[in-house]
């Protein structure tokens, strides 16, 4: 699918507001609603939207460690590794990365047990060699988001 400029100004709307209706987006895009409803209905089909989701604050609701888990893995079960960590609650977001660490997850916590207790599982996977743990001191950024840019 070829996206134009049209498509990635709706996009970037949704992303500042995935509420926002398509009669506002129109007033906002000067265009009518009908053309807005059929952009995203293609943007969906097509899978570059794919999902709405509500952005939560992790510290309202207890989450207060975040920890990046680093993890070397032997190779012809670093996939399984990856899709079982993927299906875990309190992971975040999984990486397949180079270097000298196989994956990178990133995950939320409630407490250091809690924590403690997610390493030692990842600890018995079997085809994980070894973890390192890094505790988040302060998030500077994070977002769900693209950067969109639009030429104006």
């Amino acid at each position: 699918m070829q996206v134009d400029e049209l498509d990635l100004k709706i996009l970037e709307l949704l992303q500042e507001n995935g509420k926002m209706g398509y009669r506002e987006m129109a007033e906002k895009l000067n265009t009518n609603p009908s053309t807005i409803f059929n952009r995203v209905r293609s943007l969906e089909s097509n899978g570059i939207i794919r999902k709405y989701a509500a952005v939560l604050d992790p510290d309202r609701l207890g989450y207060e460690i975040t920890a990046v888990i680093m993890i070397r893995a032997s190779g012809p079960r670093i996939v399984d590794i990856e899709k079982e960590l993927a299906s875990m609650p309190e992971v975040s977001l999984v990486y397949d990365i180079t270097g000298e660490f196989d994956i990178m997850v990133g995950a939320k916590f409630k407490d250091r047990d809690s924590l403690n207790k997610f390493v030692k599982k990842i600890l018995t996977l079997q085809g994980v060699e070894r973890t390192t743990t890094n505790l988040v001191l302060n998030v500077v950024k994070e977002e769900p988001t693209l950067p969109i840019q639009v030429d104006d």
